[in-house]
């Protein structure tokens, strides 16, 4: 018995050996990993592409901290359109002359109605220019797409459109600002570009500023008014063949519909919106018209129902990582489960939501 006892304290500090073994053998591999994975992410912090031509397009993903540097070769003379647009996180766009001067700097956080960025430039050297591509917050993974609009010799209503772009920059700047006096400039603005856009057959620049309009008419709780600006703005850009506008209007439609009582439309809308989300596998858009769905389906007292769409939606913001759209999610969630007197749920969820 007492060389059992023996065997048995041997085999146990055996054993213990091993695991220790083991142990420092897993930490040692993980630290490699790290360090080259750590190197390849340095070494791909950079990737490069080649853009040429009218209806180039990428779609594209940007992995954490890094940056895509797409190259254009233009000639002096000639007029470029770009149109950015994102799936997810807010991206930031730079465009370099071939002497490696920034010449234009935008941001999806700069237009939050609008689901896609223009960038605009009349070409004054010949030679390779550079469209960089990042995310607002380094952190974060983005996923984005980016197409040529118009690349083409510039003719005289080139330059007025440019003109007009910078004024609709500077009415958006004046409307995030959001005071009385800031909306009213921007609301004037507006109006003022629509006929020049009308007069230059500019149907994507009178779409987006009808668009705009909408907005400050929502913000004043003029809804009448907002829902009459983007029904002119939807069929622009249904006859534009535009889907992601499309997208955009039609959310935005069953926001203002459900804010004027008009529920049913605004189901309409949102189921509509849902629809082209998920054609376009656009999933902020998504998260919008289901969010959408959740609330008009709770005020119709169709709490069931609301509470699936609300759930489909955090799905969504979780993949995201949208953590405020999260929150508010769970926070909606939680007021279903009240009005179901789920009141256990409602507590789980309105905690989950701090």
């Amino acid at each position: 018995m007492l060389n059992n006892l023996r065997l048995n304290k041997n085999m146990f500090k055996f054993i213990c050996v091993i695991l220790v073994s083991l142990f420092i053998t897993s930490l040692t591999l993980a630290q490699e990993d790290t360090k080259e994975l750590s190197r390849k992410r340095r070494v791909n912090s950079e990737e490069s592409f080649l853009l040429s031509g009218k209806d180039s397009f990428f779609d594209n993903k940007l992995e954490i901290g890094q940056k895509h540097n797409y190259q254009i070769n233009l000639k002096q003379g000639e007029y470029l359109s770009l149109a950015i647009s994102r799936k997810d996180v807010d991206i930031v766009a730079v465009l370099f002359d071939p002497n490696d001067k920034k010449l234009i700097e935008t941001s999806t956080t700069n237009r939050p109605q609008d689901p896609e960025i223009g960038l605009y430039s009349l070409i004054e050297i010949t030679g390779n220019y550079r469209l960089s591509i990042s995310t607002k917050i380094p952190q974060l993974i983005g996923n984005y797409a980016i197409r040529i609009k118009e690349l083409r010799p510039s003719n005289k209503q080139d330059k007025e459109r440019i003109s007009n772009q910078a004024a609709y920059d500077e009415a958006e700047r004046l409307r995030l600002q959001n005071t009385k006096e800031s909306l009213q400039k921007a609301f004037n603005i507006y109006i003022s570009l629509l006929p020049i856009w009308r007069q230059l057959g500019d149907g994507e620049g009178e779409g987006a500023t009808l668009n705009a309009i909408s907005a400050i008419y929502f913000t004043t709780a003029q809804y009448k008014e907002s829902l009459q600006s983007l029904e002119q703005a939807l069929k622009i850009w249904r006859e534009l063949n535009n889907p992601l506008w499309e997208l955009a209007i039609l959310t935005s439609l069953g926001a203002v519909s459900n804010l004027n009582k008009e529920n049913r439309q605004a189901l309409y809308y949102y189921l509509t919106a849902q629809q082209v989300a998920n054609k376009l596998n656009n999933p902020i858009w998504l998260s919008f018209a289901l969010n959408g769905l959740g609330k008009v389906c709770s005020d119709l007292g169709e709490m069931d129902q609301s509470l699936n769409y609300y759930q489909q939606a955090l799905v969504v913001k979780r993949t995201l990582l949208d953590k405020r759209g999260e929150a508010i999610t769970l926070s909606n969630i939680a007021n279903i489960y009240t009005a179901l007197q789920n009141y256990q749920s409602s507590l789980d969820y309105h905690l989950e939501s701090l």
